[in-house]
C-alpha cells in the first residue's frame, strides 16, 4: 500500500513539475523562430521600425534601396527576389508580403507576384496565424484579410492611426481625430470587437502625436512622451494592458530630446539629443530603465537610421545609410555585448 501511495504522489510531482516548466518557458507570443518556417511574418517591434528586414529558417530578407534581397545568417548566398521598393516585408513560409501601393505578395523561390488593395496607401502590416493585418491610409481604417486577398473585413473606421501593433488576440494603437473623438492609446480585439481606450492626456489633445511607437511587453505597453507639457515630465513611460496602472520608465532633464526609443527583450535602447553636444547620444538600459550604458561609438548619427529587433543568437540590429550611395541602407549586427559581429548591404 505504501509504495502504491509512493508512485501516486510522485506521478502528482512529475506531472506538477512539467505543468510549471511548459507554463514557465512558453515562448512569447508574436515571436519568429529560428530554424522553422514562420507563422508570424515579422516581429511587431520591426514593422513599427518600416519592416525593412525580417527572418526565416536561416535566411534574413531586407530591403536596401535597390531592392528586396535574402542572405544567409552567416553573410553568404546573398541574392535579388524583389526589385522594387517594399515597406513592411513579411516572410510565411514560401510567401514575401510587404506594402508598395496596397499589399503585395510574391513566391519566393517560383517569383509569382499577386496584388491587393492596389493604389490605397496602406501601413502596418502584419502577416499573422493566416490573417494580414493593416492600416489602410486612403480609407482611415484597420482591416484584416486573408492571404488570399479574400474575405476584407473592416475592422474600426477611425481618423488616423500614428502607431499600430499587434500582441496576442489584441491590436493595440495611437488613434488621433480632426473632430469627435478621444485621442490616446486603443486595444481592439483581432475580431474587431471590445474597442477600449486604454490612456488619454491633456498633451495628446489638438492632435498631439506622441505615440509614434509602442511596445508590447508581457502586460505593459511601452510608449513615449518627447516634450514637457502641462500634465507631467517628458520620457519613456509604461500603462498596464488593461489601461489600470501608468508609471515612468525613463524621464528626461527638460532639455533633453527623445528622438527615438526602441524595447527589445530586457532592454531598452533610446537615442538622447542633448544641450550643447553636437549630435545625438545613444544609451541602453534594461527593461525598468536602470543600469544606463552609453553605446553611442557604435552608430554614426549622421548615417543611423534606428534600431531593429533580436533575431537569433540574442542579435540586435541597426539600419544604417550607405556612404557610396544615397538613399541605399546597409544593415549591422550586435550581440548582446553590443560587438558588431555581422554587415549586409
Amino acid at each position: 500500500m505504501k509504495k502504491i501511495i509512493s508512485l501516486i504522489l510522485l506521478t502528482i510531482m512529475l506531472f506538477t513539475f512539467s505543468a510549471c516548466k511548459d507554463e514557465n518557458t512558453a515562448p512569447p507570443k508574436n515571436t519568429v523562430f529560428p530554424n522553422s518556417q514562420n507563422t508570424i511574418g515579422n516581429s511587431s517591434t520591426n514593422i513599427i521600425k518600416d519592416g525593412k528586414i525580417a527572418y526565416q529558417d536561416g535566411w534574413y530578407y531586407y530591403y536596401n534601396g535597390k531592392g528586396v534581397y535574402k542572405i544567409k545568417t552567416d553573410g553568404t548566398e546573398r541574392q535579388q527576389i524583389y526589385s522594387s521598393y517594399l515597406d513592411e516585408i513579411n516572410i510565411v513560409g514560401e510567401w514575401l508580403y510587404g506594402s508598395e501601393k496596397g499589399c503585395y505578395k510574391q513566391n519566393i523561390n517560383t517569383g509569382e507576384q499577386y496584388h491587393f488593395s492596389y493604389g490605397n496607401s496602406i501601413s502596418y502590416l502584419n502577416v499573422i496565424d493566416d490573417w494580414i493585418y493593416y492600416y489602410d491610409t486612403t480609407n482611415d481604417g484597420i482591416y484584416k484579410m486573408k492571404p488570399d486577398g479574400t474575405e476584407s473585413t473592416l475592422l474600426l473606421n477611425t481618423y488616423i492611426v500614428d502607431c499600430l501593433t499587434i500582441d496576442g488576440d489584441w491590436i493595440y494603437f495611437f488613434a488621433r481625430f480632426e473632430d469627435d473623438g478621444v485621442n490616446g492609446l486603443y486595444k481592439i480585439k483581432t475580431d474587431g470587437t471590445e474597442n477600449t481606450l486604454l490612456y488619454t492626456s491633456e498633451y495628446f489633445e489638438n492632435g498631439g502625436t506622441s505615440l509614434k511607437e509602442i511596445y508590447i511587453v508581457d502586460d505593459w505597453i511601452y510608449f513615449a512622451k518627447p516634450y514637457v507639457h502641462e500634465t507631467g515630465n517628458k520620457g519613456i513611460f509604461r500603462v498596464k494592458t488593461d489601461g489600470s496602472t501608468l508609471e515612468p520608465v525613463k524621464i528626461l532633464n527638460e532639455g533633453d530630446f527623445l528622438e527615438a526609443f526602441t524595447v527589445l527583450g530586457d532592454h531598452l535602447i533610446y537615442r538622447l539629443l542633448l544641450p550643447g553636444t553636437n549630435g545625438l547620444k545613444t544609451y541602453k538600459s534594461d527593461i525598468n530603465g536602470n543600469n544606463e550604458k552609453d553605446i553611442s561609438q557604435n552608430f554614426n548619427p549622421e548615417s543611423f537610421y534606428g534600431i531593429y529587433d533580436y533575431y537569433v543568437n540574442d542579435l540586435y540590429v541597426s539600419k544604417v545609410e550607405d556612404p557610396n550611395f544615397e538613399n541605399n541602407y546597409k544593415f549591422e549586427f550586435y550581440n548582446n555585448n553590443d560587438e558588431l559581429v555581422l554587415t549586409i548591404e
